[in-house]
Formats: structure tokens, C-alpha cells, sequence
């Protein structure tokens, strides 16, 4: 008699299928950032870029959070999705609702979204960003340095 095949069962498949929100911190600083951002305006902010353009296929949101978390923590786009498939609160931060063992794009779509993008709009979730992180304490002053 053959063992039955463990990848397929259902116990194994519902235990990683847990929600991100069940097994993170919630007061750690990405969820409490991710919490604060009106996500949805921001989302209305860049919608103009996909209209007629056919079936987005990449969330706004997934890309936004991808792009605050690669200049908040300073990651070039491999790094930051590299470190996207193994940390939860990168997840989280993105909008995922379960843990994903690959990054549902290619990892070029960051900087072809990103020039698709205008400059001002991206600053101004930057901007937001920041706001929101000194407000839940995510960010302190003593955290940016000012260029010169």
C-alpha cells in the first residue's frame, strides 16, 4: 500500500492558509502603517493610469506598498522582492490577506510601472507615507537624516 501524498491534504493545505493577520504582530510598525494609509484614495490617485488599458494585472496596491517598502528601507527592486516572498508584514503591507510563496509578478514590472508613473503622484505617496509612519510612531525624527 502506497503512503497517501501530504501535499494535497486538506489539514496541510488549510494550515497554511491561515490569514497573515492571525500569526503577525499587530503592533508591529508595517501593520500599524499599513492600517493608517487610506489605500483606496491613493489606488483612485493612479487608476487614470490604467484606464482603457486594458485588465490591470499587477494590484495598485501591491506595487504602491512595494515601492514604499523598497525606499523606506532603502532595498533595491530585486531586494525588495526577495524580501516580499519571505516576510509576512511585507505582505501584509501590500495588501495580502494569506502568505504567498511567489511574488505574483515579474519583478521588472516595478520599474516599468514605476516609469509609467508620474514623478509628482509618487512623491505624494511618499509624503503620505511619512506622515502616517510619524504619526503611529513607525518613523521617528531621529530615523531621516536631512541631505544637504
Amino acid at each position: 500500500m502506497t503512503k497517501p501524498d501530504r501535499s494535497t491534504d486538506k489539514y496541510a493545505m488549510s494550515f497554511f492558509n491561515i490569514p497573515l493577520e492571525k500569526f503577525i504582530d499587530k503592533q508591529h510598525e508595517l501593520v500599524l502603517l499599513a492600517d493608517k494609509i487610506d489605500w483606496h484614495r491613493l489606488e483612485e490617485m493612479f487608476d487614470e493610469y490604467y484606464n482603457n488599458k486594458g485588465r490591470k494585472a499587477i494590484s495598485t496596491r501591491l506595487m504602491l506598498g512595494l515601492l514604499l517598502l523598497k525606499y523606506m528601507k532603502n532595498l533595491s527592486d530585486e531586494a525588495v522582492c526577495d524580501t516580499w516572498v519571505e516576510n509576512p508584514y511585507f505582505q501584509y503591507f501590500c495588501g495580502e490577506k494569506l502568505f504567498q510563496y511567489k511574488l505574483p509578478m515579474d519583478r521588472s514590472s516595478i520599474s516599468r510601472w514605476r516609469k509609467r508613473v508620474d514623478l509628482e503622484k509618487l512623491e505624494k505617496i511618499l509624503q503620505e507615507s511619512l506622515y502616517v509612519a510619524y504619526e503611529t510612531k513607525a518613523l521617528s525624527p531621529k530615523d531621516v537624516k536631512k541631505s544637504l
